[in-house]
């Protein structure tokens, strides 16, 4: 690992997680960040969930950068406000394999 993010240097072999294990794991992450929350865990978003401020949000971020060793851009930050929504960022730098 490299740098203070412990991101993979480059040219480091990342393995690709399934798309159901990418899920259970974004999963962990809302649950631990919002585990007052009686919203179904897919279901979640800003709009339905009283806990979900700007602390939250900059948690979320830092918690699925360091979980998928990705980097969300300030776009892509500011598009995320919903499981669904984390799941398609995710998508988007192909984590999951297949």
């Amino acid at each position: 690992m490299c740098g203070p993010r412990e991101r993979p240097c480059s040219g480091a072999r990342v393995t690709r997680l399934s798309e159901s294990d990418v899920a259970r794991q974004l999963e962990t992450i809302f649950v631990d960040l919002m585990y007052d929350e009686a919203v179904p865990v897919r279901q979640r978003s800003q709009l339905n969930c009283a806990s979900w401020d700007s602390l939250l949000q900059l948690q979320l971020i830092l918690a699925i950068e360091q979980e998928f060793h990705v980097t969300i851009s300030d776009r892509e930050a500011s598009e995320l406000n919903s499981f669904d929504a984390a799941l398609q960022v995710l998508a988007e730098k192909a984590v999951a394999s297949g």
